[in-house]
């Protein structure tokens, strides 16, 4: 069972007149937990962090810069510092938008983690509505993963000294109006460098004045040995 929740402590009120085309400033906290029982395994997961963006429109869409400083506890290992760094653009009249993020664990015992991404989206619709595609290449661990604590095999993390792996993954969903929000029926894969792989199918359900993410998903993952596992998940998010 995963949760997580979002807080915005600050904005700006931006540097212009129009507030569609002003520069602003934010800083947030964020809340995510995850506990995992099966079998003989029992493991819980919370990761608090603090994250500091800023937006600023360009002729060919906005730019976004962040860096998030979180702190990573869980009951099977010491805990960690995470730094991490986003560079967003997104061109809304295009539907197109791209992310370059890059992560390390700057303290966390044994532990030694850190990742770098890319991510391509193409959102053409209303707030997610309609065809949606995502692709994403990575190398390392690029997030904390908690949802990781559901898959039945070790996950496949930059951790002490195993060589970072590359990663590839993808979605496509198809968004329409329901319940006072978007529902978003979706299928996604990975393509993990060593052999392993995995699908999934899920629903995901986002409220536009409530805040409330909802995200149920099933997956099948293949591993380089030919062994087969499946997973079932909810996830739940609510911002205040």
């Amino acid at each position: 069972l995963s949760g997580g929740t979002r807080l915005q402590l600050w904005q700006s009120p931006g540097d212009g007149d129009n507030v569609a085309t002003a520069s602003s400033t934010s800083l947030e906290l964020k809340l995510d937990g995850t506990t995992a029982q099966f079998m003989e395994m029992d493991v819980q997961q919370a990761r608090l962090a603090s994250a500091l963006s800023r937006t600023v429109p360009t002729g060919a869409g906005q730019l976004t810069t962040a860096v998030e400083l979180g702190l990573r506890l869980r009951s099977d290992e010491a805990a960690g510092l995470e730094l991490a760094g986003n560079l967003d653009w997104h061109n809304p009249a295009k539907g197109l938008s791209t992310t370059a993020h890059a992560r390390v664990l700057l303290a966390g015992g044994d532990q030694r983690e850190w990742g770098v991404s890319g991510r391509l989206n193409f959102d053409p619709g209303r707030e997610g509505e309609g065809l949606t595609m995502a692709l994403e290449p990575s190398i390392g661990s690029t997030s904390s993963r908690l949802q990781d604590l559901w898959s039945l095999g070790e996950p496949e993390l930059a951790v002490s000294s195993a060589a970072p792996k590359a990663r590839f993954q993808g979605e496509v969903g198809y968004g329409f109006s329901a319940w006072s929000g978007l529902v978003t029926p979706y299928s996604d894969f990975s393509i993990t460098e060593g052999g392993s792989q995995a699908i999934g199918l899920g629903l995901r359900f986002s409220g536009w004045s409530s805040g409330l993410e909802m995200d149920l998903r099933v997956e099948q993952e293949g591993s380089a040995t030919g062994a087969t596992e499946r997973s079932i998940g909810l996830e739940g998010r609510m911002e205040l």
